[in-house]
C-alpha cells in the first residue's frame, strides 16, 4: 500500500511541540468531519513545502477551539435573560403560530409539571423544535432521529416512548462503537506519528519530505521502516474507519425509507409502531428531557443544548462544528423572539448593546 506522508518542517514562529500538541488534537478534529485529516495521509506531495499545510492545520485546530469560547462569551449575560418575564410573551405574535398549535397545551402542560426537576424555558424549547424539525415539518434526520423534537430511538426509549425495534438500525447503533474505536485508534496513531517525527528530527527543519526520509535512512535503526509502518497502521485504520462508516450509513438509510412508511400509516397504527409521531407523548418527553439535561448542565443552555444535539452522555460542549453552530442559532433566534414576541423591539427586552449578545437577526 503506498502512503503519503506528513509534516517534515516547522510553520515560522511556531513552537515545535506546540505542533506536535496541534497535530495531535487534529486527529480527533478529522473524525469529526473538518477535513483536517486528511492532512496526514492524503495528496502531500513529497516535494511539497508543507508550511501552508501547518499552517492551515493550525488554523483549523485554533477555530474550532476558539468557537467555543466565542460562543459562551457572545451569549455571556444570555442566563439573566432565559426565565426573565416569559409570562409577557405573547406567541399568537409567533410567525408560525399555526404548527405551534399543534403541541403548544402539551408544552405548556409539560414545562409546569416537569419545571420540578428544572426550570425549562418554553421559548427555548419552541425554538428548539423550529430548528430540530421546522416545528414537525421536516420529520426525519439521515441519523434516525424522527418527528418534532428529533429523538433517535434509544433517546426516545429511554424518556418513556415507545419505538418499535428496527433490524436495520440496531446493526446501524452496533457500528458507532466499531466507528468509537476506529476514532480512537487513528488518534493514537497519529499522537505516535507526531510524536516520532519530533523526535527523529531531533531538532533540524527539512524543505519537504524527501529530504527527511532520506534523513531517516542515513541515521540507521531502521527509523525510515519505523515511520513508513507507523504510516500504514494510520492509513488501515483510516480504511476500517472509512469502510465501517460506509456500511453503518447504508443501514440508516434503509431505516430512513422503514420510517417514512411508518409515516404514511393512518394515525392510530403510527403511534402504535412509534411514539415520536404521538406530540403529546412526544413533547411531554422532550421537556423532562430538557429538565434533565438542564439539571446536569446545572442550568448552563450552552452544555444542555450541546447534549440534546450531539452527545447526552457528555456535559462538556462538544467540539465539533455543527454542534456548535447549532446551538448559536438556536440562541440567537430565542434572542430574537424574546424582543419580538413582547412588542416587535428586540431592545425593548435586551437594555443594553446589543453587541454584547453578537445579535443578528435571522
Amino acid at each position: 500500500m503506498k502512503i503519503s506522508v506528513v509534516y517534515l518542517g516547522m510553520a515560522k514562529n511556531m513552537n515545535r511541540r506546540r505542533f506536535v500538541e496541534t497535530l495531535t488534537t487534529a486527529g480527533a478534529l478529522s473524525i469529526i468531519g473538518t477535513g483536517v485529516g486528511t492532512f496526514l495521509t492524503n495528496g502531500f506531495n513529497s516535494k511539497e513545502k508543507p508550511n501552508s499545510r501547518i499552517a492551515e492545520l493550525e488554523a483549523k485546530n485554533q477555530d474550532l477551539e476558539a468557537s467555543i469560547a466565542e460562543l459562551e462569551e457572545k451569549y455571556a449575560n444570555l442566563s439573566s435573560y432565559l426565565m426573565a418575564d416569559e409570562s409577557s410573551l405573547d406567541f399568537t405574535k409567533y410567525k408560525y403560530c399555526g404548527r405551534l398549535k399543534n403541541f403548544e397545551p402539551y408544552l405548556n402542560k409539560a414545562i409546569e409539571k416537569y419545571s420540578k426537576i428544572f426550570p425549562v424555558s418554553k421559548l427555548m424549547m419552541v425554538v428548539i423544535a423550529e430548528m430540530e424539525s421546522s416545528l414537525g415539518r421536516n420529520k426525519f434526520s439521515k441519523a434516525g432521529a424522527g418527528w418534532l423534537w428529533q429523538f433517535i430511538p434509544e433517546t426516545a426509549r429511554k424518556e418513556g416512548l415507545h419505538v418499535e425495534k428496527n433490524e436495520d438500525y440496531e446493526k446501524a447503533r452496533a457500528y458507532r462503537e466499531k466507528l468509537r474505536n476506529s476514532s480512537r485508534d487513528i488518534k493514537n496513531l497519529e499522537k505516535e506519528l507526531s510524536n516520532f517525527v519530533y523526535n527523529a528530527s531531533n531538532g533540524k527543519e527539512f524543505e519537504n519530505v524527501k529530504d527527511f526520509k532520506k534523513y531517516l535512512g542515513e541515521k540507521g535503526e531502521n527509523q525510515l521502516l519505523k515511520y513508513n509502518t507507523i504510516l500504514e497502521r494510520l492509513e488501515n485504520a483510516r480504511v476500517v474507519y472509512s469502510t465501517n462508516r460506509n456500511k453503518q450509513g447504508k443501514l440508516l438509510s434503509r431505516y430512513l425509507a422503514h420510517l417514512k412508511k411508518i409515516d404514511s400509516l393512518p394515525y392510530e397504527e403510527k403511534i402504535k409502531k412509534d411514539e415520536r409521531a404521538d406530540n403529546e407523548k412526544a413533547t411531554y418527553a422532550a421537556v423532562k428531557f430538557m429538565a434533565g439535561l438542564l439539571k446536569r448542565a446545572k442550568g448552563n443552555y450552552f452544555r444542555a443544548l450541546s447534549m440534546y444535539n450531539a452527545d447526552d452522555t457528555r456535559v462538556e460542549i462538544m467540539p465539533y462544528s455543527e454542534t456548535i453552530t447549532h446551538i448559536d442559532k438556536i440562541l440567537n433566534r430565542y434572542l430574537y423572539l424574546k424582543g419580538k414576541l413582547i412588542n416587535g423591539k428586540y431592545s425593548d427586552i435586551i437594555k443594553q448593546d446589543t453587541s454584547t449578545f453578537g445579535f443578528t437577526k435571522p
